[in-house]
């Protein structure tokens, strides 16, 4: 959400660190989590002494909501605006961190035994300059500054687990971010507990009959008067947008880009 960039901002320039005296440039908030990440998995090592016991990791990522404005990387002689080049040096960096992180679990040969989840808080934002329309990054998506949309909430979920999950297999089902916990749960064959709204989307993963299904899914981003509405049940999607007059519906089965509003017809 538009409303988290600041404090995303503040999260970033907070957990920097002074530049050391040897002239190095300060680390920034992802090149830590990083460190403690690698450093978490090398304490993990399956031995004697750790019992081998399982573990769970989350890191929550700035990149790329905070791009290196002044490090373009290999996007330096690229024709495109300032703002579009930190934006694809800060994807790329994030990437590269990820890589790390598998390159040691193969390295502790646990990459096998590892269930890994990389997902997004939302949709593309248009901060400090960036456009999201120029990479299209929304995709054929409707997306708006701010609103819900689904460019604004549809986002890529990549799972990965080498040997235990089909590198080929997608769910067109849909899901929240409330059905990680429950997932996560099945896959380490623990309760997550009857007190969750979630449901676990693990069948799926796994090619297993998915039973329990999403008919409904509601989103508001604040409690504001003219705050954006939406509302899904199985295909159909209202929206509630300040910048629209009354209530959007669409179909999205027919219509995903959310182009025609049938609302008077339906």
């Amino acid at each position: 959400w538009d409303s988290a960039a600041e404090d995303y901002q503040e999260l970033d320039s907070y957990i920097a660190l002074p530049a050391p005296t040897n002239g190095k440039p300060p680390r920034s908030a992802d090149e830590i989590f990083t460190t403690a990440a690698l450093n978490s998995i090398k304490s993990h090592k399956p031995e004697w002494y750790t019992k081998w016991q399982p573990f769970f990791l989350f890191i929550g990522y700035c990149q790329p909501r905070i791009s290196p404005k002044d490090n373009f990387g290999s996007y330096e002689k690229e024709p495109w605006p300032a703002a579009e080049k930190a934006k694809a040096a800060a994807i790329a960096l994030l990437d590269a961190n990820v890589g790390k992180i598998v390159a040691k679990l193969r390295e502790y040969g646990q990459l096998t035994n590892t269930l890994i989840i990389i997902g997004s808080d939302g949709g593309p934002l248009a901060a400090d300059g960036i456009d999201p329309a120029f990479h299209r990054s929304a995709g054929d998506f409707r997306w708006a500054s701010g609103d819900l949309y689904e460019g604004n909430i549809r986002v890529p979920l990549i799972v990965s687990f080498p040997g235990k999950l089909s590198p080929t297999n997608q769910s067109e089902g849909f899901w929240s971010s409330t059905d990680l916990l429950p997932t996560i749960a099945d896959a380490a064959r623990i309760s997550a507990g009857k007190a969750i709204q979630g449901i676990s989307f693990w069948p799926s993963l796994t090619g297993s009959p998915q039973v329990k299904r999403h008919e409904d899914l509601v989103w508001q981003k604040d409690s504001g008067k003219k705050s954006p509405q939406a509302v899904r049940f199985k295909s159909w999607k209202a929206v509630r947008s300040p910048d629209a007059a009354g209530i959007q519906l669409f179909d999205l089965s027919a219509d995903p880009g959310e182009t025609n509003n049938v609302a008077t017809t339906q």
